[in-house]
């Protein structure tokens, strides 16, 4: 026996799962841009360049992401 929910379970889970990896993915670009400026192979200057545009990629993949998984959730009604 299996309800009609079932089937819609999956969508908010698959955009958690590629929200958590859009995170992760920026949360690694930052330690690693730490990581050069701790090893002096980029300047500080850099640093708050490099660190805004990195946040806004990963906010603009966040967001189209959610919008993808929305779109395709309500094409299945």
């Amino acid at each position: 026996m299996t309800s009609a929910t079932d089937g819609n379970s999956a969508g908010p889970s698959k955009l958690s799962g590629v929200l958590k990896l859009v995170g992760a993915l920026a949360l690694g670009l930052l330690a690693l841009l730490a990581l050069l400026v701790v090893f002096d192979v980029l300047p500080r200057t850099v640093l708050g360049e490099f660190a805004t545009k990195i946040l806004l990629a990963a906010c603009i993949l966040g967001l189209a992401s959610a919008g993808i998984a929305f779109l395709t959730r309500s094409g299945k009604s």
